[in-house]
């Protein structure tokens, strides 16, 4: 949903409106610019992809790239 608001004398909100017609529960963030969104649809990502589980990955990460 999205709501147009003033803010000169006084805050007056208007009625909202609907912005996109999907829901999207944890998987959205606004750009910094105010302008964007950025919205993942997991529907597909979870049925179409295998996970991957990395286990002591900061162990090897240290024998790739030595300090020192």
């Amino acid at each position: 949903m999205v709501v147009e608001v003033e803010t000169d004398a006084e805050f007056v909100a208007r009625e909202p409106e609907l912005l996109v017609n999907r829901r999207y529960s944890v998987g959205y963030d606004i750009h910094p610019d105010g302008d964007r969104f950025l919205m993942l649809d997991y529907s597909s990502f979870y049925r179409d992809t295998p996970l991957s589980v990395v286990l002591n990955w900061f162990e090897e990460l240290k024998q790739r790239v030595p300090t020192g």
